[in-house]
């Protein structure tokens, strides 16, 4: 049995399984701020901010994690909604 060869495959198997842990983590994170988004436009509707307001401020907030165009469709979506 080559030992070397068992532990670069190893190393490549926890490199992989980290990059995995990696992605789903973001994944999660990203996820929890869109509900966060979520709500907080929805607070702006209800306290009659406008459009244009509520984009910017989300933008302030969330950008880290989310860009310009998922954050101005977030917002559309919550402002047509009755």
């Amino acid at each position: 049995m080559n030992s070397g060869k068992w532990v670069e495959d190893m190393n490549k198997l926890e490199y992989e399984m980290n990059e995995v842990a990696k992605r789903a983590a973001e994944k999660a994170i990203k996820e929890a701020k869109i509900v966060d988004a979520k709500k907080f436009i929805g607070y702006a509707k209800n306290y009659g901010t406008n459009l244009e307001n509520t984009i910017q401020e989300t933008m302030d907030m969330y950008d880290e994690v989310l860009n310009r165009n998922e954050i101005t469709k977030l917002v559309n979506e919550i402002y047509q909604q009755n």
